[in-house]
């Protein structure tokens, strides 16, 4: 279980961590929010929130006022100060149409060098299946302690909708996976403090991976398939909306809404 005086360092003050933060930080927890960009640490240290998304300004500055909420660029402080630490960094497909993951290596990276005994690591940032196990817990093992030995492992993909996400984050299911039973335990009293939707435990880090996955697949096909059937109906002169609310009639059919793509932050 979570101890009520635990602290946690958060890596990532954007459109997830943040969120995150200041509603670990109402639950009563003391939270510091690692950052690289300087501004948006001035921001948070301000009382303000560097994004716009409904409510967080306001949450940002009461977490702020009451103590609660404070970001530093010094990853090293942060991490030994804290109990908890949570990686929530962007990993953005490149180029070749691969997850960028140098933010959660560097971050990674950092909490070795002040990682201690006892303390949770958690990954929420989005990451194909079995990076946790064949390049997160790697470099956090150069601190020369041992996974589920000596400090624990989850991983929980996040689930929220841009300009709603301080709801959806407080209320969808959360599905978590550990390294051993143990550090899904914690995390799972972790995330109950903010949360009132389910809490869904896999078996493994892996699992809770492969389910981001297919809940991303699973939305890209979909947006896709719609995408495409809203321009066969263009060249035929049908009305696509109307057309695929006529066929969500069917009881087994739920066509999505055409669209830009599959949306995200990044096209905020």
């Amino acid at each position: 279980m979570i101890k009520e005086d635990s602290s946690i360092a958060i890596f990532g003050l954007g459109h997830m961590g943040l969120p995150t933060a200041v509603l670990l930080a109402q639950s009563g927890l003391k939270v510091c929010g690692v950052d690289i960009n300087k501004e948006n640490v001035q921001f948070v240290n301000s009382g303000r929130s560097p994004i716009m998304e409904p409510g967080l300004d306001e949450l940002v500055k009461k977490s702020v006022e009451e103590g609660l909420l404070s970001a530093t660029i010094d990853a090293n402080d942060a991490v030994a100060k804290s109990q908890i630490i949570m990686i929530i960094v962007p990993t953005p497909v490149d180029n070749d149409k691969k997850s960028d993951l140098s933010a959660v290596i560097s971050a990674s990276k950092s909490i070795s060098e002040c990682l201690k005994r006892g303390d949770l690591v958690i990954i929420e940032s989005t990451v194909p299946p079995g990076t946790c196990e064949d390049l997160i817990i790697p470099l956090l093992e150069k601190s020369g302690l041992k996974a589920g030995e000596d400090f624990q492992v989850a991983y929980t993909p996040e689930r929220a909708l841009p300009n709603n996400t301080l709801y959806e984050m407080s209320h969808n299911a959360r599905v978590i996976g550990g390294i051993d039973l143990e550090s899904t335990k914690m995390a799972v009293s972790l995330y109950g403090r903010i949360t009132s939707g389910k809490i869904i435990m896999v078996q493994n880090l892996v699992t809770a991976e492969m389910v981001k996955l297919m809940e991303n697949t699973y939305r890209d096909t979909n947006i896709a398939l719609a995408n495409e059937l809203a321009l066969v109906c263009d060249t035929l002169g049908v009305d696509a909306i109307e057309a695929i609310k006529a066929a969500n009639y069917h009881p087994r059919v739920n066509i999505h809404t055409p669209g830009p793509g599959v949306g995200g932050t990044a096209f905020q």
